[in-house]
């Protein structure tokens, strides 16, 4: 009877150290997402916006995130500091994968029409037809993006690099051309 009491015991035992050890681990909603990293080259200047993933919950537009639409994605980075400064890439793809993605204009466009755009600056002085000091989008023939997801990590998080050529503000077949160089992603929250 002192053995199958013992053995009881110790079982009892082990069953309660293993539950609150399991009880003890964090649940999804309380670890830490990791730390968004968003950085490119316009107009000779490096942008770099880092921070927690955005969330369309807390604050649609700071930080970084890549968003699902209807049938296609959106890779989207602000300011932290000052979500006016803003980038939107089209990712044309229903799903997301580890591959090179590139969409090109091929028609000419109006701005809300286009698929990428940028908006980085102050406010001009009053009366300005643009509010920043640098807008462009992909109105004209042979602007693009390439976005190259290069991993997909904790089935959420997305890495890669990213390319593009718009048109800068204000449009049209003779405007200037805004060159974005040497994208850079990590830790961008797939929503």
């Amino acid at each position: 009877m002192k053995n199958y009491y013992c053995t009881s015991m110790i079982k009892a035992a082990i069953v309660l150290t293993i539950s609150s050890f399991l009880s003890c681990s964090r649940s999804p909603s309380q670890i830490t997402p990791p730390s968004a990293f968003f950085k490119f080259t316009a107009d000779l200047s490096l942008y770099q916006w880092n921070g927690v993933p955005g969330d369309g919950n807390t604050c649609f537009l700071c930080g970084s995130d890549i968003t699902k639409m209807n049938g296609y994605y959106v890779l989207r980075s602000s300011d932290p500091r000052n979500y006016g400064n803003v980038i939107l890439l089209k990712i044309p793809a229903i799903t997301l994968s580890e591959t090179v993605y590139t969409l090109t204009t091929i028609n000419s466009t109006t701005s809300p029409n286009a698929n990428h755009h940028i908006n980085i600056g102050q406010a001009l002085p009053q009366g300005s037809p643009f509010p920043s000091s640098l807008f462009a989008a992909d109105t004209e023939p042979g602007d693009y993006a390439t976005i190259t997801i290069t991993s997909i990590h904790d089935g959420i998080y997305a890495d890669g690099t990213f390319t593009a050529r718009m048109t800068l503000a204000p449009y049209g077949p003779t405007a200037n051309k805004l060159d974005i160089t040497g994208g850079e992603f990590r830790n961008v929250k797939i929503l």
